[in-house]
């Protein structure tokens, strides 16, 4: 009864902290506006959105992932344990670093008088 109980908390251990984060809640990777100092106000623009765009797609996709780690770790808690061995985890590096991203190249544009 014992190896039981542990083998099920070991499970749900592994499951829960395999699942994917909602993007929203993925914080930014720092990086520093310098990194886009030597580009025109026309280059950071089209670099942003290049950057939102992707992070967009990426937030989609780890929203997608969320929810579908969501269900998984329910059904491997409570019906079929070896589900949890499909939770992925989602992309929380990538969205992180497009983040970041996203608000050097906002800082950069507004150094630079782009904005505003």
């Amino acid at each position: 009864m014992k190896s039981s109980l542990k083998f099920v908390g070991v499970i749900c251990v592994f499951a829960l902290s395999a699942c994917a984060t909602p993007p929203e809640k993925i914080k930014p990777n720092e990086l520093s506006p310098l990194t886009y100092s030597k580009y025109s106000c026309s280059t950071l623009r089209l670099h942003a959105i290049r950057v939102d765009n992707s992070l967009n797609l990426a937030s989609g996709r780890q929203r997608d992932a969320a929810k579908k780690d969501a269900f998984r770790t329910a059904t491997a808690f409570f019906i079929f344990w070896p589900a949890a061995f499909l939770i992925d985890g989602g992309d929380d590096n990538k969205i992180a670093t497009l983040k970041g991203q996203a608000n050097a190249l906002l800082e950069a544009a507004e150094r630079k008088g782009c904005i505003g």
